[in-house]
């Protein structure tokens, strides 16, 4: 009879065994036992995002305080925090520079504001 992988070793074959941990340990305490059968759910769900991202959705997920977990659910979260930089970003860029460290955005005017006023 073959037996079925614990939790933990369904949760490493997409995670390291620290980042497992952290995910029983979550569960833990929102009071939900991880299951074979969850946990195989988790790794499959943690599957589905890239693997450069996996660290950044379960850290979502966590600081959520979600019970579950859906890739969906963490990567609509993942885009838009980066559309989000990506526009406060370029608004800086915009008022500081010209993006490429030349002060040629509308930030000139600014520093330029001190000596108009002397006039």
């Amino acid at each position: 009879m073959k037996t079925e992988p614990d939790a933990i070793t369904w949760l490493e074959t997409v995670v390291s065994a620290e980042t497992a941990s952290d995910i029983v340990a979550h569960r833990k305490a929102k009071r939900c036992t991880l299951t074979a059968r969850a946990a195989k759910t988790i790794a499959h769900q943690l599957s589905l995002i890239p693997e450069e991202l996996r660290e950044e959705a379960i850290d979502h997920w966590q600081n959520m305080d979600w019970r579950g977990f859906k890739a969906e659910w963490a990567m609509r979260a993942i885009s838009q925090a980066t559309a989000r930089r990506g526009i406060v970003g370029a608004a800086i860029n915009m008022v500081t520079n010209d993006g490429q460290g030349n002060n040629r955005g509308f930030g000139r005017h600014v520093q330029q504001l001190p000596a108009i006023a002397k006039h």
